[in-house]
């Protein structure tokens, strides 16, 4: 049986070919969507695939991961990403969201990651500085993610490199700059190029080198690092240092080595009898035109050798020796014999070893080699001794130590046993003293034997012992004569300020009382002139023709009113106001303030109109006549007239004889008024009918002459007609 061949290419071409139109476009497209997401599918993978590798690699180079695991990581997280990709692009929701949610992440579970691992990286993958630095004067660093201005210290944040780190590293240890004073020092690392010294430029403008980056310990600037411009100054600095001519200086008073680098900072010459002559710089003898040599330690011990064999003095610099024991002319100061066992304290003071202060209870104060001192003392005004394993001054007083004799020792022990005394008297708590009664001092030694508080008032107490006030807790201070000064001033201020304050309260009680007194003379005052408002309104502004007053008030004419109006005015209405009821108190104060307020004497004496006082309407009625009421002021007179009030009459009268009231008979009705008026008792009136009757007589008799003379003109007449008729007749 023969195989069946295979279908081949040209076939299915064939095959293909012989298909219909349609079917062959169908056919293509169908293939063409297979292929297309075949290829989809491989390029998506290889997205997941590279991305995984990539976050891999960072993850991997951030935690130092060997590149094995590394690669089972990327598997790992390639698998993971692809089905997360495939739940992406599902047709179902959940599982696209599952898809979308499980991406997300992934890529925030990176940056977390990485941000954990590289938060104290120093360095980035690249070898560029991961942070930025700033310093601060408390000694530390503070590292910032980005550079520019820390916006605490208002510095900038510097990058640095890895020979800096080290650096920074050091300072925050404690390390701070320290000055470089060789002439010819590294200023940038070969390696790098970098800076390994920093600078900062003195008041001259001289250059000042230090190791490590910081502050300037004198001024407190902040260093920077220096530049090629900076290294070429500090050079040319040196060189013009270097060309200044030697200078003959003391040893004794100069350092012989930089206590930084070690290196020589004076040279000698060496004179053929072993004499040494030092100077401060490089150059040459000036007398014997021979190099000067810098100075070695061999030299120094030589010369100290040869001077082992004199005297010392002590100054505050150094050690001065001279020839001869006594006293130094030049510094007045006692020169010592100089032995072999105080040769080594010399050396060590030359050195810069200061004294330190002894505090053991039972020092050893002899060299047990050599007999020498090993102590040294000084004494105050009290006598009490302090004890120094150096020679050299007193930290506080300046004076200089004296070293030790055979009497300190015993003084020492005294003076232990009065402190181990003194402690055991300060453990115990403070009690209060009598400041008169209780000794301030110690009669022996002078030292205090008082302490005291003083309050802000400035009130002092006292107590035995040191410690702290039992009410405010506050230290107790030790007496001086100054605070004993300070207290007398004070308790003698004290009592002044009592004696005055019992003269002021004496005073201020004595003035309260005057106040007292006074204020009730004036409390008495103004009952009584409440009491008698009434009665002094009536004497200061009652009308004598108001039939309201009292019959023993003679009452107040209107001109010697306008005299006292202000008072009166004043006293009335304070009976107004103790009296509201009396219409005659009111009356009587719109009479006293028609003077200075008419406008209100009106309405006060309108008020009174309608409630029938006869007074009111004679005064209201000049008042509106003051104004040119004219009509105003008939209206109200005539009705005070019909009340019979006196005044009232008269000024009514008073109108009939200017014309303004017409009447039949002027003369009769004026009469007729002011008879009226003077019954009532009004005086003026009373004048003027006695005047008005003398004038009527006057009339009247003139009538009647004139009636007789008429008559006597008539008779005549008469007579003479009869005359005329009798001699017609005949």
């Amino acid at each position: 049986m023969s195989e069946l061949p295979g279908p081949t290419f040209p076939g299915l071409r064939s095959k293909f070919s012989g298909l219909a139109k349609p079917v062959q476009i169908a056919i293509s497209l169908v293939l063409i969507v297979f292929v297309a997401a075949g290829l989809f599918w491989l390029f998506n993978e290889a997205i997941f695939y590279f991305t995984a590798r990539g976050y891999v690699d960072e993850i991997a180079w951030v935690f130092n991961v060997n590149r094995h695991l590394a690669s089972a990581m990327t598997l790992v997280l390639f698998l993971v990403l692809a089905w997360f990709g495939g739940k992406a692009f599902s047709l179902n929701s959940a599982n696209r969201r599952v898809g979308v949610a499980g991406i997300f992440g992934l890529l925030i579970a990176n940056s977390l990651i990485l941000w954990a691992g590289s938060r104290n990286a120093n360095f980035e993958r690249s070898g560029a500085a991961a942070k930025c630095y700033v310093l601060s004067r408390a000694g530390q660093v503070k590292y910032l993610e980005n550079t520019g201005i820390d916006p605490e210290t208002g510095r900038a944040c510097k990058p640095y490199t890895a020979d800096m780190l080290e650096r920074l590293k050091s300072y925050e240890g404690g390390k701070r700059p320290e000055r470089v004073t060789d002439d010819n020092p590294v200023f940038f690392d070969p390696r790098s190029g970098r800076p390994v010294l920093w600078y900062a430029k003195g008041k001259a403008g001289e250059v000042e080198l230090f190791n490590l980056m910081g502050f300037h310990p004198d001024t407190g600037e902040e260093l920077q690092s220096v530049s090629a411009d900076v290294a070429n100054a500090y050079k040319l600095e040196v060189a013009e240092r270097n060309r200044r001519a030697p200078t003959l200086v003391d040893l004794q008073k100069v350092t012989p080595f930089d206590p930084v680098s070690g290196r020589a900072r004076v040279w000698y010459w060496k004179s053929s009898g072993g004499e040494y002559e030092f100077y401060d710089n490089r150059g040459f003898h000036p007398r014997t035109g021979e190099a000067l040599q810098p100075i070695t330690r061999e030299v120094l011990a030589d010369h100290e050798q040869k001077q082992s064999h004199r005297c010392y003095v002590v100054t505050r610099d150094s050690v001065r020796y001279g020839r001869e024991p006594g006293v130094d002319p030049q510094t007045g100061r006692m020169c010592r014999q100089l032995t072999a066992g105080l040769l080594e304290r010399v050396r060590e003071y030359e050195k810069g070893n200061r004294p330190k202060a002894v505090t053991s209870e039972t020092p050893t104060f002899f060299d047990q080699r050599t007999g020498d001192p090993a102590l040294w003392y000084s004494q105050d005004s009290s006598g009490n001794l302090k004890l120094f394993d150096l020679m050299g001054f007193d930290p506080q007083t300046g004076d200089e130590l004296q070293p030790v004799t055979r009497e300190i020792p015993d003084k020492w022990g005294s003076q232990v046993a009065r402190r181990k005394a003194e402690d055991a008297r300060r453990n115990r708590p403070p009690q209060p003293v009598d400041p008169d009664k209780f000794p301030f001092f110690d009669p022996a030694t002078g030292a205090a034997r008082v302490w005291y508080w003083r309050s802000p008032e400035g009130r002092y107490e006292f107590f035995d012992n040191q410690g702290f006030h039992p009410r405010t807790g506050e230290p107790l201070s030790v007496i001086t004569r100054d605070a004993i000064s300070a207290w007398r001033k004070e308790t003698q201020l004290q009592i002044q300020r009592a004696r005055e304050a019992e003269a002021l309260r004496v005073r201020q009680q004595h003035e309260s009382e005057e106040r007292a007194e006074a204020a009730r003379r004036a409390q008495e005052e103004s009952a009584r002139r409440v009491a008698q408002s009434g009665d002094m309104c009536d004497q200061a502004a009652a009308n004598p023709n108001d039939r309201a007053k009292p019959q023993s008030v003679p009452g107040v004419r209107y001109e010697e009113l306008k005299a006292q109006a202000g008072s009166a005015a004043e006293i009335c209405k304070l009976a107004v106001e103790n009296n509201p009821g009396q219409l005659r108190y009111q009356y009587q104060y719109a009479r006293a303030l028609g003077f200075s307020n008419p406008d209100r004497a009106i309405a006060i004496y309108r008020q009174l109109t309608r409630q029938k006082y006869p007074a009111a309407y004679d005064n209201l009625a000049n008042l509106l006549l003051r104004k040119n009421n004219i009509a105003g002021a008939i209206a109200v007179v005539k009705e005070g007239a019909q009340l019979d009030d006196p005044d009232s009459l008269v000024t009514l009268a008073d109108l009939v004889e200017k014309g303004h009231v017409q009447v039949a008979d002027p003369q009769a009705f004026k009469f007729a008024l002011l008879s009226r008026a003077a019954r009532q008792g009004h005086q003026g009136a009373q004048l003027a009918v006695e005047q008005e009757r003398v004038k009527i007589e006057q009339n009247q008799q003139q009538q009647a002459l004139q009636q007789q003379q008429q008559q006597m003109m008539l008779n005549m007449f008469g007579t003479i007609l009869q005359g005329v008729g009798a001699a017609a007749r005949h």
